[in-house]
Order: C-alpha cells, then structure tokens, then sequence
C-alpha cells in the first residue's frame, strides 16, 4: 500500500452506493453497444452552467464563461481537448459529491488531450481524479490555477519529447496542495530503419582498338561506403510537474512511479559497396594484346548509429522562475520515490563490408609472335564497420531548477529512492568476411603468356564494438544556473534526502551545474561525503548522516521509526509552521525517549511524516482524544472502504479491527471509543 496524505476535505458521508453505480456503469455501456460510431462535436460554453449529473462529449470542450463541473465526466473521442479560453472559468468540485473522475472513454481504453487553460482565463480543481490522458493532464498558459487534493494518473507522453502530469507556463502565482501524481509514463520510441547500403564501384570498361583508346582493360571503381547509422531517439522526459516562469507553492503532496522512456536503438548502418571489376584487355590488329584492368577496393561498412539517450524523470522540473523578491516556487511537506529514469538505448550494428572488384582477364592470341596481356589485379575486400555507442542512461531527480534567476526552496520533504537509467548495450561491430576480388586469368599468346595477377584479401577481422557509455544519476535536488552576476541560492531544509544505497555510485543528495547554488541545512542523508553531492556552491550545515530507518520502503511507506536520527532533529524555518504532516497527523510530537537536538519547543521531525506517540483506537490524530478531528478522519477512510485504495491514509488506522476494510464494523468500534472522548 502506498503511503499517501488525508486528503479529502470531508463535509458529508461521501460513500457511493456500489449498486447505484453498477446501474448507471450497465446503463452507459449499453448504450455504447447500441449507439453507432461517435462522431466529432465540439461542445461550446457561452454562458455560466453548473454540471450536477455525469457528463460525456465527443469532441473538444471550449469554455469561454464558467463552468462548474460536479459530477464525473467522459470525454469519448480519442484527442479531445478541455479548452478553457480568456473570459472563460473552469471549476472541478468534488467536495459535495465525492471525488469526480475525469477521464477517456472506460469502452475504448482511449486517450484524451487534457485540461488547458490559456491567457484571460483561470481555474480550480478540488477533490479530482483526472486520468487516462495523453501528453499532460493539466496545462496552464498563465492562467491563474488552484488544484487541490486531486490524484492525477495514467498519463502516456503524445510523441516522443516528454510527458507530465501539469505544466504551467508564466503563471504568477499557483497553488498545488495534498494531490498526487503517479504513473505518469513515458514510452519507448520506435526503432529506426537500417542506413543505406553504400554503392557498388561501376567495373572497369574493356579495352577498345579504335585509334585513341586503350586496347588494355580499365580499372574498376571503389565500392561506397556503407551510410553511418543515425543516433536512436531519445527516451521521452516524465515529469510530475513541470513549470517555466511560474511563481508559486507545491505543498504535501506525492509523487511516485514516474517512468522516463528508454533510448531508442541506433540504426544499424549500412553496408559497404562491392569494388568494381577491371576490365578486359582486348586483342587488336597485328597482334596487339591488352592487359587485364585492376579490380577496386571493396568499401569498408558504415558505424552503427549512437543510441539515443534515456529520459530523465523528475518529480518537480522548473525552468526560468520569475524574479521575485521571495524565492519563486516553494516546494514544502511532500514525497516523491520510485521516480525512474530510462535506459540508454542500444547501439546500431556496424555495417558489413563490400567484395573487392575482381581482376579483369589478359587478351590472348593465337597467332604467331604474340605475347599475352597481363591478368588484372583483384582488390582488397572492404573492412567491417564499427558498432555503434551506446546510448547514456537519464536520470532520475525529486526536484530539479534549471534557471538563469530565481530560486527554489524545498522545505520538509523526504526523498526516497530514485533508480538512475543504465547505460546502453553497444552496437556489435560488423562481423561478415567480404571476400577479395580475384586475379583475372592471364592472357595466352605463342610468344609468351601474360604475367598473372595478385587476389585481393578477404576481411582481416571484425570490427570493434562500440564505445560504452555512463549510467545516469539518482539526484535529490539538481540546480543548474547559468547567471554569475546574480547568483541566488536555492535552498534545503528539514529533508531526508535517501535517493539510493549509501555508497552506490552516481547517487547525490544534491548537484550542482555552471553557476548553481545550494543551501542544505539541516537534513539527512543516507549517503556520506563524497558521494553526498556534485558540483560547487554547495553547503551543508548542520547536516545529518545515517539510516533513515523507513518503516517499509518498498512498500510506499516512508514514515521513520523512533530511533531515526530524523526524530526531534528539525530547525524553525521562518514562515513554514505545519499544523499536520503529510499523513495529517500532529507536528511537533515531543518523543521522550529521543535527545531533542533540533530547534523550537518541541522540535519538528525531519521530513515530510511526524513519528507519533502510542494511541488508543480510534484515536486517529496522535492527540490523546478520541473526537470530532479523529471524526472527520475517520469518516475519510470509511468513504474509502479498502486499505488497499491509494487514497487510504497511512496505514490505514481507521480500520480498527485489521480486516483491511474501513467498514460498519469499524464504525462500531468508532463510536465507542467517541463516547469515551480521552485515552486511557
């Protein structure tokens, strides 16, 4: 089970009525099978509306008033857009109704083209489920965007660039709070076609008699080399969120199981051309016999093509924060793990060499006093190509700033295990044994024969593969500023920073490219210096080092044990008090049997989840009350029913009796530990 906040801002029993729903999910797929072919139609809001009952259109959707949406929607044509255009308001509102589901057609498995807001328009999401969706799910071209306890999921990239849960582009002030961002998945690009084989040498022309021309055979031309194989495509980019000249704050929320595409094969490369053949010596007038022309060389093959380089995967990736006095985006109290970038891609096979050109044939003669043109040398047969480089591994990252200005800050967060791409397999060298032309025969006369020819050599040897390449890097926090004069800091604060095994190579807490700058106070690592961080303009006081002693890790769950040095080890930031952890739970949970070695009374646990005190069931907050919170609490997971939903809080504690559902039963056992009000 994963490990995910308490999201849903509960007003009501927001339960579904699972025959309700089977009747209408019966209904709308019968009427599927009756309905001919969906056809294109675009729907146009003009004038405020509210949408209460499920709703499902079969072309773009284009708002240019407001429109509030409160119950599920599908949008059935494969390609279709949301389009939120200027004057145009687009409100998402599950908190009366339960969460509402935008999706594809559920018939066809179909993809649709997202949520997009452009200039002069704005919008709010609460309580959503936006899934199925190719490209991005949410794109905000300066539109002011809210988007709160909303899980977006099973997004696929649209070519073979990059793919990502939101992207905003200019927007100046943005609030992203307790959502989710998984499965978002970038997929392998095609392979390429092999390169063009190379050309054969045209052979040798014969000899002529005529006055002017030569009675002696021709050379053969070379053989072409074989085309170089092109370098594969890169894997495509996946990004939980992405943001160009934004301002704003990303606030406890996850992301989890982002997948960059793999590097695409190098195409292999062609093959090199066959030399021509000399020509043949012709027998002219009075006796005069022409040598044999010399066969050319056979044409070495081409390189195999470099493979395309795997895609980097990244949690949180801002470019061109706008200058602002405060730091420019804010990233504080969330988790991201099992971010996985891609894998180089293969190199392309080398290309197999040409024959060499045969030898052309001496004249020969019978009449008397003549001597026998000489055989025509064969050529040497071309070399193999070489295999192609392999394709370099992306990288994973849980928040990257690429930026000539601005700042980030990351306050309170834990960053778990990010898997870095392996390089790519390099091509195989080309591997054929191309044979070498053979002499031409000698030509005869009564005289004297002709002299003979030498063969040319078949391939000495395959070719080398190619070069190998570098794995790419598991990195916490990557800042790359290319302003020297300006030179902000981008800071890191009260994390856990445990992006892979101590010691592992290419694993960084944090690095730095050109000009970029991080302050890292206060934070633990799992690794230890030197393979801590990259680059320079890098602090790091008051940091930690040790094992974070995750509860479960593999399985999603990144709260600390007791005995974490994570415990009462936080520092005060100036503006950042939370209330409640990224599970909801109590900060500021004094653990008795721990030094308190941070700062504030009592301290704050490093990052994003609070080790809590023993508790009485029903107790669901860590408060020592049993009441109207632990209510609200509770009524969340009972709306959730299975432990197993990727909604459930962690580890599911409203399920007081370990049936792993959150049911009547439970409530039961709810009410009477409510009547008690205090812990024993």
């Amino acid at each position: 089970m994963h490990i995910v906040p308490l999201l849903w801002e509960v007003g009501q029993d927001m339960r579904y009525s699972l025959a309700s729903g089977l009747g209408l999910l019966a209904s709308f797929l019968c009427g599927l099978l009756l309905a001919p072919p969906l056809s294109w139609a675009t729907v146009e809001i003009d004038t405020d509306q509210t949408w209460t009952s499920p709703t499902s259109f079969t072309g773009d959707l284009i708002i240019r008033a407001r429109l509030t949406i409160k119950n599920d929607v599908q949008v059935l044509t494969p390609g279709a857009f949301i389009i939120v255009e200027q004057g145009g308001i687009l409100v998402i509102d599950g908190r009366a109704n339960g969460r509402i589901t935008i999706s594809g057609n559920s018939e066809t498995n179909s993809r649709w083209r997202g949520i997009n807001y452009y200039p002069g328009s704005e919008g709010e999401i609460i309580n959503a489920h936006i899934r199925s969706v190719e490209g991005r799910a949410i794109y905000s071209d300066g539109a002011p965007l809210i988007v709160r306890s909303t899980e977006i999921s099973d997004v696929r990239n649209l070519g073979p660039i990059y793919v990502a849960g939101i992207q905003m582009v200019g927007v100046a002030n943005f609030t992203i709070d307790r959502c989710i961002i998984h499965d978002i998945v970038g997929t392998d690009p095609a392979d390429l076609p092999d390169a063009e084989p190379g050309a054969n040498g045209p052979a040798g022309s014969n000899g002529v008699c005529t006055i002017g021309f030569s009675r002696n055979g021709g050379n053969g031309s070379p053989g072409i080399k074989g085309s170089d194989g092109e370098t594969g495509i890169n894997g495509a980019l996946a990004h939980g969120i992405t943001l160009s000249g934004c301002a704003g704050r990303i606030s406890s929320s996850i992301f989890y199981n982002l997948r960059a595409g793999n590097g695409g094969k190098g195409s292999n490369a062609g093959q090199g051309g066959n030399g021509g053949p000399g020509g043949n010596g012709i027998t002219c007038v009075f006796g005069s016999l022409g040598d044999g022309g010399n066969g050319n060389l056979g044409a070495n093959g081409g390189v195999g093509g470099r493979g395309g380089q795997g895609g980097d995967a990244v949690g949180v990736h801002i470019e061109n924060p706008s200058l602002n006095p405060n730091p420019a985006v804010t990233i504080e109290q969330c988790l991201f793990y099992d971010i996985a970038a891609g894998n180089g891609g293969e190199g392309g096979r080398g290309g197999a060499p040409g024959d060499g050109g045969a030898g052309g044939n001496g004249a020969s003669s019978t009449l008397a006093f003549t001597n026998g043109g000489d055989a025509g040398d064969g050529a040497n047969a071309g070399q193999n190509g070489m295999g192609g480089a392999a394709g370099l591994g992306g990288t994973a990252v849980a928040v990257r700033t690429v930026t000539p200005i601005g700042n980030t800050d990351v306050n309170q967060c834990t960053v778990g295990v990010l898997v870095k791409g392996s390089a790519g397999v390099p091509g195989a060298g080309g591997n054929t044994i191309a044979v070498g032309g053979a002499a031409g025969a000698i030509g005869t006369g009564t005289s004297s024969n002709g002299d003979a020819g030498v063969s040319g050599s078949n391939t000495p040897a395959p070719a080398s593969p190619g070069a190998a390449a570098s794995p790419g890097f598991s990195v916490g926090v990557e800042v790359d500023q290319e302003s020297l004069s300006l030179m902000p800091i981008s800071s890191v604060r009260n994390c856990i920073l445990s992006p892979g095994s101590a010691g592992a190579t290419n694993v960084l807490a944090f690095r730095t490219t050109n000009h970029g700058r991080i302050e890292a106070t206060r934070n633990l690592y799992t690794g230890s210096p030197p393979t801590l961080m990259s680059g320079t303009g890098i602090t790091i006081p008051m940091q930690l080092f040790g094992a974070a002693q995750f509860l479960d890790a593999p399985a999603g769950d990144y709260r600390v044990a007791a005995a974490s040095p994570a415990v009462d080890s936080g520092m005060v930031i100036s503006g950042f008090a939370p209330l409640t952890d990224l599970a909801g739970m109590t900060r500021r949970i004094d653990i008795a049997s721990v030094a308190n070695t941070g700062s504030g009374t009592p301290p704050i646990d490093l990052g994003a989840f609070e080790v809590q005190l023993p508790t009485c069931a029903g107790d669901l907050n860590g408060d020592g009350l049993v009441d109207d919170a632990d209510f609200v609490a509770f009524a969340s997971g009972y709306n959730l029913l299975l432990c197993d939903d990727p909604w459930m809080p962690v580890g599911c504690p409203a399920d007081l009796n370990n049936d792993n559902a959150v049911d009547d039963a439970d409530f039961s056992l709810f009410v009477g530990a409510y009547d008690e009000l205090v812990c024993p």
